[in-house]
């Protein structure tokens, strides 16, 4: 499994490459680093892709309103590293099992 900066130089090596348009699979390979972890041309590609194919904007919103719930059930002490990977792992199967 790729880790997220390898995810995010895949992606702007494509940019760079002239590969300007983005794909519903590359949308919804790169789901999990759309809360501030790639850089922002990057995350610009992503979301002018989402605005205009309904699938990837509702993953998208699925996605966000997660995070959201999330974030405001946290107490706002961390969570452990270790379950933060778990359960990135555990995402990245079912995105993989389900696309």
């Amino acid at each position: 499994m790729k880790s997220d900066e390898e995810l995010a130089g895949a992606v702007e090596k494509a940019m760079r490459a002239g590969e300007a348009d983005c794909s519903c699979e590359e949308v919804a390979r790169h789901l999990e680093l759309l809360d501030a972890q790639m850089p922002e041309e990057m995350a610009a590609r992503l979301r002018r892709h989402c605005e205009t194919c309904p699938h990837c904007s509702d993953l998208a919103s699925a996605e966000s309103h997660i995070r959201h719930i999330l974030r405001r059930s946290c107490c706002g002490e961390p969570a452990p590293a270790t379950l933060r990977v778990r359960i990135t792992s555990q995402i990245a199967v079912y995105r993989r099992t389900t696309a």
